[in-house]
């Protein structure tokens, strides 16, 4: 919402806009000399009529633009958050398991349990990224290769290995509790409140970070 301070700036610029158009009014008709006064008086009245409208429209519409203005500020930092959760999140989930074989390249195994470098691994989810509840969720989630990551979509029996691999490694305890997160959520997060309330992403970037804190040996 707006602070009040605003609303009374928006204020003032409207009034002291109809003060001037009104001014502009009243000195054409004054300096005109017409015969019918009569038609003159009531084309004074439309236009002063069409000014006062003119000028609550004006108000309204800067009132609008500005509280669209802060909540497009409040999305574009949520997401910026989201974006610096999900990069911290991605070294942890690939460095936490990972070990050093020189002074240079650190190494980890995807979820098929191939062994790559860490930089050429991402953080593969199991349940979808899109839900929220689980997003940073290390159950979730397993090193995996860019091009798996990216291939899932368009072959579905990738996500089908993912799944099987989380519950031989976690046990199927796990993969049913994440499942049932999923179903929650789709049916909470019709409501946008409830998708508000349920995860911070600016406290969720904070914990992220804290938690790279321990694995910050991953260089990148």
């Amino acid at each position: 919402m707006l602070t009040q301070k605003q609303k009374d700036q928006i204020e003032y610029k409207a009034k002291e806009t109809l003060r001037v158009n009104l001014s502009k009014i009243t000195y054409k008709y004054k300096n005109l000399k017409e015969t019918n006064n009569y038609l003159l008086e009531k084309k004074q009245e439309k236009e002063i009529v069409r000014a006062y409208n003119k000028a609550e429209l004006r108000k309204k519409n800067q009132i609008r633009k500005a509280e669209w203005k802060k909540v497009k500020e409040k999305v574009k930092t949520e997401a910026r958050y989201k974006t610096k959760a999900d990069r911290y999140f991605s070294r942890v989930v690939r460095s936490i398991w990972a070990w050093k074989w020189d002074d240079w390249t650190r190494y980890n195994k995807d979820y098929v349990w191939n062994t790559y470098p860490i930089l050429k691994l991402t953080c593969g989810h199991c349940i979808s990224r899109a839900v929220l509840t689980t997003r940073y969720d290390l159950d979730n989630c397993m090193p995996q290769t860019w091009w798996d990551n990216e291939q899932e979509y368009y072959r579905p029996y990738l996500k089908t290995i993912f799944k099987e691999s989380i519950i031989k490694q976690r046990g199927q305890k796990v993969m049913d509790r994440l499942e049932k997160a999923e179903q929650k959520w789709a049916t909470e997060s019709k409501s946008l409140k409830t998708m508000k309330d349920k995860v911070n992403m600016s406290e969720m970037y904070e914990k992220r970070k804290k938690e790279y804190q321990t694995y910050k040996h991953m260089r990148e």
